[in-house]
């Protein structure tokens, strides 16, 4: 009998290959754009963009050893989108945490302030 394996299996797109490969993650550092046009993007390039900054912030996270990060993490398109939905998360929580409260059951001061 044959078992089944349930993993689910994210199919890595060229533009992902490419936005991860040595080559362009050292032209993003460098701040070379490999495209012709420096302004009024194609909705291809803004997708590129946006996946080369992807990586390279994953490449940053892994580089410092972030917690949920591990060197060869970026092979696997699904552990890469697993890790980005955590920090995002991660992140929202920090700024839901950080936004001061306001009690309105408190009893405040107004002052009244009159131009003359």
């Amino acid at each position: 009998m044959r078992r089944l394996d349930y993993t689910p299996v994210i199919k890595e797109s060229f533009l992902e290959k490419l936005a991860r490969s040595y080559e362009m993650q050292t032209l993003y550092t460098h701040k070379i754009l490999p495209f012709k046009n420096k302004e009024k993007f194609s909705y291809i390039q803004l997708v590129f963009l946006n996946l080369l900054e992807k990586y390279h912030q994953l490449f940053i996270d892994v580089s410092l050893n972030e917690e949920g990060t591990e060197e060869g993490m970026e092979e696997d398109p699904l552990r890469v989108e697993a890790y980005f939905l955590w920090r995002n998360k991660k992140f929202k929580k920090l700024q839901k945490e950080q936004q001061p409260k306001f009690d309105d059951n408190k009893d405040e001061k107004l002052y009244k302030v009159v131009f003359e």
